[in-house]
């Protein structure tokens, strides 16, 4: 976040300085301000912020200005006056927040008098570059609305290519000399995102340690990262193989093991996962979107959550209410902390973690009738004072997701990161390093996620990093005959068969909507072929439905969201 105070001097009083709050500088002086912010080809980011106050009032003028920047990496910095003249400035640096502060030596004096100035310095995290992907993040201006002017101009090498996705959309983009200039004039507060690349790739390793069935008709079970519009997965190995794979309401993947003499209680899986800033996958829970229940942690009876839903009324309001009026309490993140819940989040604001910023959005859209849910599950960062993790297990985070009836999506959002990055946009879209473990919509604690099925608090069952490596999707599948007439598939592939078409022995063409490897699912032979061309029918139009949402939804959610 970018803040602006003057200090003023009465020009019959010179010993006299005042330090004028923001709507007293609206009114004694008027502000331009642009920005640029241009990428290196090393990933630093050269900011020049030029700023023109004049004087309103004939006995007020501008001493001293104070820039507050969210950002807490700067280095060589520099400040000039119109003349070119360097100016004297200090540099405080708290949390993550860094104030400059800018001496005006020779200050014009006078109403309609212009001070010109200019801002310079390197920031090394504006910008980063992560496996196959780019992202470059501007903080929100706090006062930008009581200004004038606003301008700010992101200038990055043409040989990144068009931005994949671009929030708030620019006024305007031109390339010139292999540089391409992102102007934005209109958007006069908010953060700015730009992102360049499709999808990330990961490999994941994880272990479970999990407890033997005690009898012959007992199982037990484990969560698997799934596939949702966020992410496709690729399940390459997992030791023991799982005699099945189940996908409950949520969508979540529930690896099945039955009772043996000799059990292996540890399992081991490699995965690899594509993740994308927007939905474009499909989602294998989309056809349940009915999470609307009370619970132990989304109360929707308790009235501060009723009362504070009814006056926020859109999940964007309920986003941008949670980024503004909670605080993140590092003092909370340790082993054992209490889940508040969303009445208690509400009501103590300032001992919220990310569960609590989660619940409390589940809480309140769900009070409004909009199904949400928790998504447990690993956040990639570099820098854990903007982008905290504050599960104990390993190193977790929570974020939630809202159903939205018009596009039939589910969106993903993340109001803590939203709130300790001074505002970048966590709602319009997420980024390449959000990665499912499960969801939690029929139930708030279960399934558990990776990362929790560990015999010690200090064992490292999660080993997550980015990869070149592009795994081949591979579909295939075994049919046998069952009992009453049915034939039985498994998926024996490395990835979900998703609106899959199939032969069945009996030479009737069967689709399958959603099988996950390992997945069994069972058919009705003498059915098979009347409900065949029915089948092919409806998934074929699914498959054309889904292909179609794929590319209008970035657009339509683009221009709808932003009213939300």
């Amino acid at each position: 976040m970018i803040m602006f105070k003057a200090v003023t001097t009465l020009v019959t009083i010179f010993i006299l300085f005042c330090l004028l709050p923001s709507r007293v500088l609206a009114s004694e002086f008027s502000t331009n301000y642009r920005a640029t912010y241009e990428l290196l080809h090393s990933g630093e980011t050269v900011v020049t912020h030029q700023i023109s106050l004049k004087n309103n009032l004939s006995h007020i003028f501008p001493r001293e200005y104070t820039l507050s920047v969210g950002n807490n990496d700067l280095v060589d910095v520099i400040a000039k006056d119109k003349k070119g003249n360097l100016l004297p400035n200090n540099t405080q640096t708290t949390g993550d927040q860094t104030n400059i502060t800018i001496k005006l030596l020779d200050p014009e004096i006078g109403q309609n008098q212009i001070n010109e100035f200019t801002l310079r310095y390197l920031a090394t995290n504006l910008a980063t570059h992560t496996g196959d992907v780019w992202e470059i993040n501007i903080p929100k201006i706090r006062h930008g609305s009581q200004m004038q002017t606003v301008e700010r101009t992101i200038i990055f090498p043409s040989i990144l290519g068009s931005p994949t996705a671009s929030y708030p959309s620019p006024d305007h983009i031109e390339t010139k000399n292999d540089k391409t200039f992102v102007v934005f004039s209109s958007s006069r507060q908010e953060a700015i995102s730009l992102l360049f690349g499709e999808s990330q790739q990961y490999q994941l390793k994880l272990e479970y340690n999990l407890e033997p069935p005690l009898s012959k008709n007992a199982m037990t079970e484990l969560a698997l990262p799934p596939d949702t519009a966020y992410q496709r997965v690729i399940l390459d190995s997992i030791t023991p193989e799982p005699d099945n794979i189940t996908v409950d309401q949520d969508g979540n993947w529930l690896a099945r093991y039955f009772y043996k003499e000799n059990f292996v209680s540890k399992v081991q899986a490699v995965l690899y996962i594509e993740v994308s800033p927007i939905p474009i996958y499909y989602d294998p829970s989309i056809n349940h979107p009915n999470l609307l229940h009370s619970s132990k942690y989304w109360p929707l009876e308790e009235s501060i959550i009723k009362q504070t839903a009814e006056q926020l009324k859109t999940p964007k309001n309920i986003y941008n209410f949670l980024v503004e009026n909670f605080s993140y309490n590092t003092g909370r993140v340790a082993p054992g902390a209490d889940r508040l819940g969303g009445a208690q989040a509400l009501a103590k604001p300032a001992l919220a973690i990310c569960t609590e910023f989660t619940d409390a959005f589940v809480s309140l859209a769900r009070s409004l009738g909009i199904p949400a849910r928790e998504i447990n599950g690993y956040a990639i960062t570099t820098n854990t004072q903007l982008r905290p993790l504050s599960m104990a297990t390993d190193i977790l985070h929570s974020w939630p997701e809202y159903y939205d009836q018009d596009t039939q999506t589910w969106i993903q959002v993340d109001p803590t990161w939203g709130h300790t990055t001074a505002g970048i946009n966590y709602f319009n879209k997420l980024d390449y390093n959000h990665i499912t473990f499960v969801r939690h919509g029929k139930e708030p604690t279960y399934p558990y996620p990776a990362g929790v099925y560990k015999k010690s608090r200090d064992e490292k069952t999660l080993d997550i990093s980015h990869t070149s490596i592009k795994k081949e999707y591979k579909s295939s599948y075994h049919i046998e005959l069952a009992k009453n007439n049915h034939y039985r598939i498994q998926n024996t592939g490395n990835s979900a068969l998703i609106n899959h078409s199939i032969t069945l022995p009996n030479g009737s063409i069967h689709t399958l909507a959603y099988l996950p490897p390992y997945g069994i699912t069972e058919v009705n032979q003498v059915l098979g072929e009347q409900t065949s061309s029915f089948s092919w029918q409806v998934f074929s139009l699914a498959i054309i439905t889904s292909t179609l949402i794929s590319f209008l939804v970035y657009r339509y959610l683009t221009k709808k969201r932003n009213t939300k």
